[in-house]
């Protein structure tokens, strides 16, 4: 078991624990959500937006059996605007390779979080998905599923690139830093001691 902060382990001894998974999404404007139904301020000072109930995570369960890649998904219902806006956006580059961590957080009897938020797993975003749910009851919900990598995906994959000027040149326009590797491959420095 993990060595806790006292507050959270004499918590964890009692019979009712107060705990939820909060999710970051480091955006270009970061995005801080939860499942409660109010707003939070933990901490550290990040104010982490409630849901109410509408968002739902799936794969936070680590596989160290097999040492896999596992897939996590992050869904959320009732998307506003603005968020609606990054996930269509042509971009694909305003979330694409971007971090989400969930963090584990503890609260007091008045659902005021206590002690710092603890990290419980980091992704990076692989894409996202939106779709539109219809109801005969009222009107249709749209609904966000970011789908995340474990941070080891793909590590065991060879470089998609060559330690070259021309390689470099393709990634970073007008950087010089390999552009003599070349030449100096079967160069000999002679050492003056």
């Amino acid at each position: 078991m993990p060595d806790f902060p006292a507050a959270i382990q004499n918590m964890l001894n009692g019979r009712t624990v107060r705990v939820a998974h909060m999710v970051e999404l480091l955006l270009d404007s970061p995005k801080r959500m939860w499942n409660g139904f109010r707003d939070v301020t933990t901490s550290d000072g990040k104010t982490w937006n409630g849901l109410g109930g509408l968002g739902s995570i799936t794969g936070l369960e680590e596989d160290d059996t097999n040492m896999q890649s596992t897939e996590l998904r992050l869904t959320v219902s009732g998307v506003d605007a603005a968020l609606l806006q990054t996930a269509i956006a042509e971009d694909r580059a305003l979330y694409i390779g971007k971090l989400i961590i969930i963090w584990l957080v503890f609260f007091d009897e008045e659902w005021q979080p206590i002690e710092t938020p603890i990290a419980r797993k980091a992704a990076i975003i692989d894409g996202v998905d939106v779709s539109r749910h219809s109801s005969d009851e009222g009107p249709s919900v749209r609904s966000l599923s970011m789908v995340a990598q474990n941070l080891f995906y793909g590590r065991s994959l060879p470089p998609a690139a060559f330690y070259s000027n021309r390689d470099q040149q393709i990634r970073s326009p007008g950087d010089r830093g390999f552009e003599f590797v070349s030449d100096s491959i079967e160069t000999v420095i002679p050492v003056p001691w």
